[in-house]
């Protein structure tokens, strides 16, 4: 496998007699860093390479369903009236630091609401791990990180607003692939939305987990992808995932007043 960064576009092409393509948008997620081979250690490239594998959502390509088209019908989310945003500070859950570049607010692409269902939205995305990632001598064998990609603005169908992230995340896919069905999820705490999960497999080296839960959320303000990777774990559970998840939300969807 390689271990450098995968190039960016073109952006890929609609089959033969599927409707015209939507206007392309950026990545989500930008692509991991590179770890070059003749920096650190083979842990920290081993730690790279893995996080990297399921973060890099890649090019969304013509040719996806509207948000809304299929016609099922969709889980109510109560609205609580409020209106949220997204941050990304520096330190989320007392033991994950930001790492990478710094997070940037991005206005959505015209494309992407179309996509996602989100209405007036800005697109925030940031990394936190508990390890400096900058570091060759540090500890990957027990890192845990935080991938997080969010948008917010006004969502009409929460529920329809995750499963066509979930679609967008599956067809997009670079270096890793859905396993599995996504699951509802119901994390302690986790209030007016709606959560659901599913495995993504990715082909990491030895010692790195290859089978790594994300979860995507939705309210009325907000929606978001979180893929929790741990090193100290073959599997993370789906239900695990999902408590940090919900944790995460917590501390970034902060009451625009």
């Amino acid at each position: 496998m390689s271990h450098s960064q995968p190039p960016a576009g073109p952006y890929g092409q609609n089959p033969p007699g599927s409707a015209p393509p939507l206007p392309p948008f950026p990545p989500p997620v930008p692509p991991a860093p590179p770890i070059p081979p003749q920096v650190g250690s083979s842990k920290r490239k081993k730690a790279g390479i893995a996080i990297g594998a399921l973060i890099v959502v890649g090019a969304v390509v013509g040719g996806f369903a509207l948000f809304g088209e299929d016609g099922e019908a969709s889980d109510t989310v109560v609205d609580d009236g409020k209106r949220y945003k997204l941050t990304a500070p520096d330190t989320v859950l007392s033991e994950y630091e930001s790492w990478g570049d710094a997070p940037q607010e991005h206005t959505m692409a015209e494309g992407e609401t179309a996509l996602l269902g989100i209405g007036d939205g800005k697109r925030i995305s940031n990394e936190w791990s508990t390890v400096d990632m900058s570091d060759p001598d540090s500890d990957f064998d027990n890192a845990k990180s935080i991938v997080f990609t969010g948008f917010y603005g006004s969502v009409d169908d929460p529920d329809k607003s995750v499963d066509a992230f979930f679609d967008v995340m599956r067809r997009s896919a670079v270096l890793s692939q859905p396993v599995g069905d996504k699951e509802k999820q119901s994390p302690k705490g986790f209030k007016n939305g709606i959560m659901k999960c599913q495995y993504q497999k990715s082909d990491a080296e030895p010692g790195q987990p290859d089978t790594t839960p994300l979860c995507i959320w939705a309210d009325h303000s907000t929606v978001a992808s979180v893929v929790v990777v741990d090193a100290t774990q073959d599997k993370l559970s789906l239900e695990k995932g999902a408590e940090i998840a919900a944790g995460l939300r917590e501390e970034i969807r902060v009451e625009i007043k």
